[in-house]
């Protein structure tokens, strides 16, 4: 154990875990690559897309910066000084972009009503703008903390993955009122979207409708589950074990989220003969994807069809 405290038993089981999640994300690529090149590539330029790819490829960004503070661990404090804040801002950049494109899909699902619209307005302006702001507050303490280390460690054994795990109580704060903003926020999102559910499942016909609420509960429901697990680890677990969930989750998030934009994608390509037909034959009006597929622009999709929610 170093001077300063941190384990590196756990912090070597914390990579462990880190570097399983990136996997994850890498493996979850590959296997939906022709997915996206099929559905994705074809759409024209819209706000929704570059949501899209901006999920599906921020990981990455993550990726590299993991790599590099795992393969240089001791690489100059200086060095220590930005790296470790851009890791903790991409990540959080990367969970509000999943966040909205799940926003956009719930009040979707709304048909885009005026009391949602002041829910989602709470979510963003409320929740969202505190976490920043919370976020600035811990960036501007993890920097002080890692300027003190470096004060206090000779250069040619300072670590940047210590660095990164030593917690002052005032960040460990700043993160656990993260993580419990963020569970609110994402309770809300599932408590409406099993709402919705409920009315309007047993009303239509389309089978790929019905998934897209499966989908989204119980991505929601994982989301939900792992920003629990991440404030219940923040404020009793042992230092070194505090943020082990917290990649888990960034990684899971663009996962899940990519997933639910492809089912989207993918059902609204035009189909033909019975599809079509059979989709037409739904009468139930003013339900889900009018606003989430005006972000996915698509001109070979009827207006009524994506507004009664039968878009194939």
């Amino acid at each position: 154990m170093p001077a300063y405290g941190i384990n590196l038993d756990a912090l070597t089981i914390n990579i462990y875990i880190w570097f399983a999640s990136y996997t994850i994300v890498l493996y979850d690529y590959i296997c939906t690559f022709r997915t996206e090149v099929a559905y994705a590539w074809p759409c024209p330029w819209s706000p929704g897309l570059v949501l899209f790819y901006l999920n599906r490829y921020l990981p990455f960004v993550d990726i590299i910066i993991f790599m590099r503070t795992t393969l240089f661990p001791f690489a100059s404090p200086s060095a220590c000084l930005w790296t470790l804040p851009l890791m903790t801002w991409v990540a959080v950049f990367g969970l509000f972009v999943s966040e909205t494109i799940i926003l956009l899909r719930t009040y979707a699902m709304w048909g885009g009503r005026t009391s949602i619209h002041w829910i989602f307005l709470v979510v963003v302006l409320g929740i969202f703008s505190t976490m920043l702001a919370l976020l600035a507050w811990k960036t501007a303490l993890d920097y002080k903390e890692s300027v003190s280390l470096v004060g206090e460690v000779p250069p040619d054994q300072f670590s940047c993955q210590v660095s990164a795990f030593s917690f002052a109580n005032q960040s460990t704060l700043c993160l656990l009122i993260f993580y419990l903003l963020a569970f609110v926020g994402e309770a809300i999102i599932v408590t409406l979207t099993a709402i919705k559910a409920k009315q309007h499942v047993p009303k239509v016909s389309t089978l790929w409708i019905s998934e897209l609420y499966k989908t989204g509960i119980i991505y929601c429901c994982c989301m939900l589950t792992l920003s629990l697990i991440n404030s219940i680890m923040i404020f009793f677990g042992p230092v070194a074990y505090k943020p082990i969930f917290i990649i888990p989750e960034r990684a899971l998030h663009s996962v899940f989220c990519n997933r639910v934009v492809f089912l989207v994608l993918k059902n609204r390509m035009p189909r033909r003969g019975e599809d079509i037909e059979t989709n037409r034959r739904s009468t139930y009006r003013g339900s889900t994807t009018d606003v989430f597929t005006s972000f996915f622009s698509d001109t070979n999709v009827d207006a009524q069809e994506v507004s009664s929610g039968t878009i194939p």
